[in-house]
């Protein structure tokens, strides 16, 4: 805190320095316009009496060296503009302001020692230096240094002249010179004495008034001077309040944030009346920002002379529109929780230590009691037996004191005797001080509901015998209080023991597979909407994470507002039957040998095939191969070799084909193949000689080595034919002309009546 306090006299310090040098600065320039002047007369004036050569030398060195201290007045005005040393180093510029007066009172020293004069102007000479000495306490008043500088040389020139000249006058005179100077120096210090306290003040007033400033600016109220209903000044958060920036209010009415010029007119006659009674006035109003909206403030006017507002006001504005807000949204919420309160068709309470507070009107109909009977009575006299209220009281304040709200039911007793059963939840008002706060219940009446649960328990139980029976899976899932339960079988179909939590299965729908969960999920929420039938197969995840298939059936309970309430289904495996019906198609469609498609399917896909073809103008080949040498295979190695080299050949072809292809097997020792996309008719010449290189190799099937050859027949969509079966005929044909043509080798159909092409 005291180094503190010492750099702020630091700071004081300086600051005095630089406004005691920048007045001796500001009133250089005059004085060297003066001094010039004087030097000048004098010159004149003497001319005819002194030397003029000395008396012309002493007059250029006194203008060379005013010319001297003007130019350095200039370098410092130039400094302080700049912020350079003029502000930071004022006794430097002090000491070079000593030396020019020094300079210069040496230079008007010169004059007294010039001579001998005649006595006349003599005289006039001690007249103009005793001036010269006499304007220096105001020129160089702001500095001491100066003003001894300027002054010692002069005097003691003088002085010493008229010492040196001898005689009584001249002595007198001298005399006279030197209590003149204490005179002089007597008016020099009470002068720098008011110019100091002049820069002091100053000082003084600019730091107050630098203060008040920065507290104007400072508070976060807006805050503004008026003078006639014109914004004369005003802080920044006032400008920002009304959306405004800079000096933009200045000089504006203020009716310029006023909503309307009526309300404008009434808060001047109102205000102005308070302000003339010397009154503060103080009122909300809503006032209008630049962009054109409202804001509510919450506005102080108070005259700066009190009693007088034509002088000028002080007008204070705090933006109170979020708090209006906030009370509006906290006045609406509590008008909602007292409709809530009244109106709710649930029974609530207000407890303090077990003593009811409040309650309303639901309650009181539901213990069949007045309101005025149920407030300020505990709640023991709910309960039948005393040991239950004290078990259950600890429970709840053991669930406050853990920051917990409780839910409970409980069989209690009205004032009639009579008994009912109640769904209790409750949580203390102020959690934050749950030992001191009073505690709110919310009660319903459950009676029905009990007695209804426990008729659907006895139906459960019975429909569990129901269940153990069935071969099929079974799972009741009630839909409004989300319980779901599991028969044994549907466990086991599923793979999981019969112990299973029944969550642990749900949801049911993250278990069909992701082919078949869209048309499950559909069939279910259409049989809830529209009430359609559901039988659906489809696949569930096994425990193993196989797929089993099921057929799911489903029937809803729907209430009287025709809510669902209440889903029962159940599923039957159907794995295997679905897995012999697989085998069964499979069968019509694949050949049993090399499970290469078979006729049917071949069929099926080439019209597939030339429709798309049709649809994106592509072309289509179908390449029906015919293998040669097979017969003697069979007829000298047997079936078994046969067969081998049926599958041999078979797993060829495919390995030469596109996945998007079709081979497939039509015959004994017939292969089709289907190829789409074709680019150009030499592509499919190439891949016929590809699979006569392939069908050609070598065959080993254990000891044996057997190889056979093929004959190619090709047709091309939409080259040969538009029809599918036809494609089939002619490369039937083309490949049976290859036959008559020597074997081994392709033939396309569009080069019939032409030579086989052969390898």
């Amino acid at each position: 805190m005291a180094a503190n306090k010492y750099s702020n006299e630091r700071e004081s310090i300086h600051e005095h320095d630089v406004r005691r040098v920048g007045m001796l600065f500001r009133l250089a320039p005059r004085s060297v316009v003066i001094t010039i002047l004087i030097a000048g007369l004098t010159t004149a004036i003497l001319w005819g009496d002194a030397d003029h050569t000395t008396l012309g030398v002493w007059f250029a060195a006194t203008v060379l060296i005013s010319l001297g201290r003007l130019a350095l007045t200039h370098a410092y005005h130039r400094s302080a503009r700049d912020s350079g040393s003029a502000a930071t180093r004022p006794l430097a510029w002090e000491n070079a302001a000593a030396t020019g007066a020094a300079l210069m009172g040496l230079a008007w020293a010169g004059l007294a020692l010039i001579g001998p004069l005649p006595p006349v102007s003599q005289a006039f000479t001690l007249f103009v230096l005793g001036g010269m000495s006499l304007g220096s306490a105001g020129i160089l008043g702001a500095s001491v240094r100066a003003f001894a500088c300027f002054n010692v040389p002069l005097i003691a020139a003088q002085v010493g002249e008229l010492i040196y000249m001898g005689g009584a006058l001249n002595n007198t005179m001298g005399a006279m010179v030197v209590v003149f100077s204490g005179g002089l120096v007597a008016s020099f210090m009470e002068f720098r004495s008011a110019l100091l306290e002049s820069i002091r003040s100053q000082l003084g007033i600019e730091q107050t008034n630098h203060e008040q400033r920065l507290i104007f600016e400072s508070v976060t109220a807006g805050v503004a001077f008026i003078r006639d209903r014109t914004i004369v000044d005003y802080n920044p958060q006032f400008a920002k309040l009304l959306g405004y920036e800079g000096d933009e209010l200045i000089g504006s009415p203020t009716r310029i944030y006023y909503s309307d010029e009526a309300k404008w007119n009434e808060i001047g006659k109102e205000g102005y009346a308070a302000l003339r009674r010397g009154e503060a006035f103080n009122q909300e109003y809503d006032f209008r920002t630049k962009s054109g909206g409202i804001i509510t403030c919450d506005a102080t006017m108070q005259s700066i002379v009190p009693g007088n507002p034509d002088r000028g006001i002080v007008a204070i504005l705090n933006d109170i529109t979020l708090l209006k807000e906030r009370e509006f949204a906290l006045r609406t919420a509590l008008l909602q929780q007292l409709a809530i309160f009244s109106n709710a068709p649930v029974g609530i309470i207000f407890v303090r230590n077990r003593v009811v507070e409040d309650c309303n009107d639901f309650m009181a109909r539901m213990l069949q009691a007045p309101i005025e009977d149920i407030v300020g009575q505990t709640t023991q006299k709910w309960y039948a037996i005393g040991e239950q209220w004290l078990t259950r009281g600890a429970e709840i304040q053991q669930a406050f004191a853990r920051g917990e709200s409780i839910t409970f039911t409980e069989h209690l007793r009205r004032d009639d005797g009579s008994r009912f059963w109640c769904r209790v939840r409750g949580g203390v008002v102020d959690p934050d001080n749950a030992a001191n706060s009073p505690s709110v219940f919310v009660m319903i009446d459950v009676t029905e509901q009990m007695r209804a649960e426990s008729a659907l328990r006895e139906s459960r139980e019975q429909m569990a015998l129901v269940i153990r029976a069935s071969q099929s899976g079974i799972w009741d899932y009630n839909m409004v209080t989300r319980e779901i339960s599991f028969s044994p079988r549907f466990y086991e179909i599923i793979g999981m023991p019969a112990s299973t939590v029944a969550d642990e299965v749900m949801p049911i729908m993250d278990r069909v597979h992701p082919a078949e969960h869209k048309q499950v999920k559909a069939a279910f929420y259409s049989h809830v909407a529209r009430r359609t039938s559901i039988n659906e197969t489809f696949r569930l995840r096994h425990a193993d994470g196989s797929w089993v298939w099921v057929r799911g059936q489903g029937q809803a309970q729907w209430d009287e507002s025709g809510r669902a309430t209440r889903f029962v289904g159940s599923i039957t495996d159907i794995t295997e039957k679905r897995r012999q019906e697989e085998e069964i198609r499979r069968l019509a469609l694949e050949d049993p040998l090399t499970c290469l498609p078979n006729r049917r399917l071949f069929e099926d896909r080439l019209e597939r095939a030339v429709s798309a073809a049709a649809r994106n103008r592509e072309q289509v080949a179908v390449l029906l191969i015919d293998l040669d040498g097979f017969k003697g295979v069979n007829d000298e190695y047997g079936h078994a070799a046969g067969d081998a080299v049926l599958k041999t050949i078979a797993q060829r072809l495919t390995g030469c084909m596109r996945e998007s292809d079709t081979v497939a097997r039509t015959g004994g020792d017939e292969f089709v193949l289907l190829v789409r996309a074709i680019n150009k008719t030499e592509d499919i010449a190439a891949l016929a000689e590809k699979l006569l290189a392939s069908i050609h190799q070598p065959i080993r099937d254990g000891e044996l080595v057997l190889q056979v050859g093929a004959s190619i027949g090709i047709a091309i969509y939409p080259i040969d034919t538009l029809h599918p079966a036809q494609l089939v005929r002619l490369a039937d044909k083309a490949m049976y002309d290859v036959k008559q043509s020597g074997r081994n080798g392709y033939r396309l159909a569009s080069g019939l009546g032409n030579e086989a092409t052969t390898i």
